[in-house]
């Protein structure tokens, strides 16, 4: 669990009696974050950003972190990750979004500034779309990953200005949170959103 607050992220272990509560295992500390997280149990690792500039990557067994990247990023806020593919997605809260490829320390393969304001992100491996909902310009922005992890520009549709968050699932849509409103909306790829 990440606890900005705190400087670092902590580990809970689980029982198989699902009635008892996780227990405190340890922390691995991050300074200047961290900032959002993604699970990936093809390499056994964790990744996470700093506030600024990086992202880092946790080992799990060791609870070390083994590696710092580079992101493209002044304000880091989203991740997300294409596990088969190697692919990283750290979005900033000015408008970038980069992709890491994280079978070869870190190298970033593409970058791309549409919107800004972006926090929480979806990605949906099924279809390469990845979904960014930014407060600041009031949207939410689908990209397109090619094979090579380029991004392209795919579309772009109003969204609440409070919105922060995105979602998306395996069937061709994103779904983004309006938290004034207390509402969660819809967005199917090539559509308007719908409530």
């Amino acid at each position: 669990m990440t606890e900005p607050d705190a400087d670092q992220v902590e580990i809970f272990t689980l029982n198989q009696d699902p009635t008892v509560a996780p227990a405190h295992a340890a922390v691995v500390a991050v300074n200047n974050g961290p900032e959002s997280m993604v699970i990936d149990n093809k390499r056994g690792r964790a990744y996470t950003h700093r506030w600024q500039a990086t992202t880092v990557a946790v080992d799990v067994t060791t609870r070390a972190i083994v590696a710092e990247w580079s992101n493209g990023c002044a304000a880091s806020r989203g991740i997300a990750l294409d596990e088969a593919r190697g692919f990283l997605f750290a979005s900033c809260s000015e408008g970038t979004t980069s992709v890491l490829d994280v079978a070869n320390d870190g190298k970033m393969l593409s970058t791309i500034a549409r919107g800004a304001g972006f926090d929480v992100i979806g990605y949906a491996s099924a279809t390469g779309h990845l979904y960014l909902a930014g407060s600041a310009c009031g949207c939410l922005v689908t990209l397109g990953v090619s094979a090579s992890g380029a991004l392209s520009f795919i579309g772009r549709a109003s969204a609440a200005g409070s919105t922060h968050c995105a979602v998306a699932d395996d069937s061709g849509h994103a779904w983004w949170c309006d938290q004034d409103q207390g509402s969660i909306w819809r967005v199917t790829d090539g559509s308007s959103p719908s409530l």
